[in-house]
């Protein structure tokens, strides 16, 4: 039996028993867990494969837990034929013997009660609407929050000042108000803090920033007091649950670097800084990500070339922790990192001399500080950073990009953590997606806006359906 097939059939024990092994006392939830899974009022270790448990455990899906979790499995320890194999779970729910292979007895039989599939099944692709989209641009980032995609600003040969907000439950577009808008601007990130759409500084921007409320429909400045002292373009920016923070860019066009940051806090309207002490060098366009229970940082370039690099804060520590350095070989320098569930994930991008594009990646979890080097049968093709990425609760999807001449990348995939295994998407139908798209999952749609082909911007979109409703 192949790894994969082993990691299949350990996936479904998701309904099915309850002997899990307990790490430490009772929680409310994960938080409580200290980087585990908070499960029937109990913290376990958390697993996103097979490696990240002990010998005598499996890694599976628990009904209403947040992530896969490890769970006692002491018939896996091994085994000389299928009569030293007991059943791994009560009930006729798995079936199990030994797996001449690995000489581990293995699950091998799902019936009934496990319901839990992790293979993605995919729809057809649909375009967007176009009526009220807003102008094609490029150098505009763009959130989602559960129900809307908003962006604002962008360049199309000069800054641009308007923005619209595409809302999936009516397929269609709606324009964000102007009155106390922020002014014209462009690199810059944006995000949605809570119940509020944010965007602050930017290519001419100085220190501003404002938030929309939906409900309202008005614009709130941001406040300044407390902010960053030094205004910056190709910044990132991260939603925590309670504060939006901004990390790194550059002071100006052609100018420095900067390794430093704020949160802020648009309930309070105020600021803090970000510690400094360990932290991530300074860099243009950083990946600023939130993953899980910590603030992320990752690559960017600065006047000694690209970064392979970073870091990451637990909030309310006065230091950051230096991220692991990647796999030698499997990182490229110029790549953008992205968030998949509990883990800091790259693919494709560039050698530092940008001589060559490379279909190689790599995972990196926070919480065991180790890299898991992705495969690559079935993967997508070589690409530069800027692709669409979005994380569905079970696969991590790529698809859409460039090559080095702006031409579109073909095709792409969804990687799933509990098989270590990239499925392929369908091309069929698809609009073409460029470079620096937003992308977005609907919880039933992977989505992509706008981006840059061949030279040009482009004002369209598509979505593709997963597990599409029968």
């Amino acid at each position: 039996m192949s790894k994969w097939a082993l990691l299949f059939a350990f996936s479904f024990l998701a309904a099915c028993s309850d002997d899990t092994k307990k790490r430490v006392g009772s929680c409310a939830d994960d938080t409580d867990c200290s980087g585990g899974i908070c499960y029937a009022e109990q913290c376990y270790d958390a697993c996103t494969e097979q490696a990240d448990c002990a010998g005598d455990e499996f890694c599976v899906f628990k009904t209403d837990a947040s992530s896969a979790i490890c769970v006692v499995a002491a018939e896996h320890a091994g085994c000389v034929t299928a009569a030293d194999c007991a059943d791994l779970v009560a009930g006729d729910c798995q079936k199990s013997l030994c797996d001449e292979e690995t000489a581990l007895c293995a699950v091998v039989e799902a019936i009934g009660l496990c319901t839990y599939s992790p293979e993605p099944v995919f729809g057809a692709w649909r375009a967007m609407p176009l009526e009220g989209a807003p102008s094609a641009r490029n150098y505009v980032g763009g959130g989602w929050n559960g129900t809307r995609m908003c962006l604002w600003g962008g360049y199309d040969g000069s800054s641009l000042g308007d923005g619209a907000c595409y809302v999936a439950a009516d397929d269609a577009w709606a324009a964000l108000p102007t009155t106390n808008a922020p002014s014209a601007r462009c690199l810059m990130p944006e995000a949605w803090a809570g119940a509020r759409f944010c965007t602050w500084a930017g290519f001419g921007a100085g220190a501003s920033g404002a938030c929309w409320t939906p409900g309202a429909d008005a614009w709130e400045p941001m406040a300044e007091a407390g902010a960053p002292a030094t205004p910056r373009q190709n910044h990132g920016a991260a939603w925590t649950g309670s504060e939006l923070c901004f990390f790194g860019g550059r002071s100006a066009a052609g100018g420095t670097d900067l390794p430093d940051g704020g949160c802020y806090d648009p309930v309070a309207r105020s600021w803090r800084l970000l510690p400094t002490e360990g932290g991530p060098t300074g860099a243009t366009n950083p990946s600023v990500l939130w993953i899980k229970d910590r603030l992320c940082v990752w690559g960017g370039w600065n006047a000694s070339g690209f970064q392979a690099n970073g870091a990451c804060w637990t909030p309310g520590a006065a230091t950051w922790e230096s991220i692991a350095a990647p796999p030698a070989g499997v990182v490229a320098p110029f790549v953008d990192a992205r968030a998949a569930g509990d883990q800091l994930c790259v693919w494709g991008g560039g050698a530092a001399d940008g001589s060559a594009l490379v279909a190689t990646g790599a995972c990196y979890h926070p919480a065991t500080a180790a890299w898991h080097v992705l495969p690559t049968e079935d993967a997508p093709t070589a690409r530069t950073t800027a692709y669409v990425s979005a994380w569905t609760g079970d696969w991590w999807c790529v698809y859409g990009g460039t090559l080095a001449d702006e031409a579109p990348a073909s095709g792409g995939a969804c990687y799933s953590p509990a098989l270590d295994r990239w499925f392929p998407m369908p091309s069929a139908g698809a609009v073409p997606i460029g470079g620096e798209a937003t992308s977005f999952w609907t919880g039933t749609e992977l989505c992509a806006w706008g981006g840059r082909l061949n030279g040009q911007n482009q004002q369209a979109g598509a979505c593709l359906a997963i597990n599409p409703a029968p």
